[in-house]
């Protein structure tokens, strides 16, 4: 028997009583009621997905039964779901950015665009580069609109996604948006309500006279507000193959001046890796 976990750990323990696994009790993985994560437990012969609550972490039992602890980083299988901080029609924060170009970006900067997609990304999650394809290609196929990457994460504790690493990618053509730029200080993220990567937020400029907000819809002075939050296909999993580009069918609504009212389909991906004291309330 072994336990596989989908999550992240922030390291406070609770045990899950043993009735919610199937396990003895002695067998049974502690979790973290602050850790968000989706938990299966893999019994010979047979499949089991407990219910547990929205924040969870385990702790493994090695093969003699002790239980050792193992952060879902080390496991290699993180999985956070976005969040809505933000509401359609609400103001974009602002940014000003370094870029990997070695220009300062503003989101003021992109008032040329009829929307920007925001993604909150990385260099090293598996779940953001499955995406890094989609995003090139959404680049690519529209004029109107600027793929905006962010990378917020903590390079100190993951160096691959400092910002040389950034510039790489960049370089060798794994990444091709219109920008990437860094988010050393992590505020940008915490004002979009960013918590994973990838996290796409479409973003519309309400000053063009077909956009698809109207102006009672809209909070606070534009040109841009909040469109869509959501994932950008229907395989939420780095493993699997998309049937639908479903941020590409509000980027062609959007253009077309066509109502978005779609609810909000969660990112899912990596978690935020967040410098000690910026970790979200939530």
């Amino acid at each position: 028997m072994y336990l596989s976990v989908i999550g992240v750990c922030d390291g406070r323990f609770d045990r899950l009583p043993h009735h919610r696994t199937g396990l003895p009790e002695a067998q049974t993985p502690a979790i973290d009621g602050r850790c968000r994560s989706a938990v299966a437990h893999l019994l010979p012969g047979r499949r089991q997905t407990p219910a547990l609550p929205s924040h969870t972490c385990v702790v493994f039992p090695d093969r003699g039964g002790t239980a050792k602890s193992r952060t879902a980083e080390q496991t290699g299988m993180v999985a956070l779901d976005s969040e809505d901080v933000l509401e359609r029609g609400d103001r974009a924060p602002s940014f000003e950015l370094p870029g990997t170009d070695g220009d300062t970006h503003a989101l003021s900067g992109f008032a040329g665009y009829k929307g920007v997609l925001v993604v909150f990304t990385c260099n090293h999650c598996p779940y953001a580069k499955a995406k890094f394809d989609e995003l090139n290609r959404l680049t690519h196929e529209y004029d109107e609109l600027a793929v905006v990457g962010i990378n917020p994460n903590d390079a100190e504790a993951y160096p691959e996604d400092d910002f040389e690493t950034m510039r790489e990618r960049v370089a060798d053509g794994t990444i091709a948006f219109d920008a990437y730029l860094r988010d050393e200080s992590q505020e940008v993220a915490t004002a979009y309500g960013a918590r994973c990567t990838p996290d796409p937020f479409l973003l519309e400029n309400t000053d063009r006279e077909d956009s698809s907000l109207e102006a009672d819809e809209c909070e606070g002075d534009g040109p841009f507000h909040l469109l869509y939050h959501g994932r950008l296909d229907d395989a939420p999993n780095p493993d699997e193959k998309p049937e639908r580009r479903e941020m590409k069918a509000h980027v062609d609504a959007m253009l077309a001046g066509d109502d978005v009212t779609d609810e909000f389909r969660p990112s899912r991906g990596c978690s935020i890796k967040w410098r000690p004291g910026n970790e979200p309330d939530s």
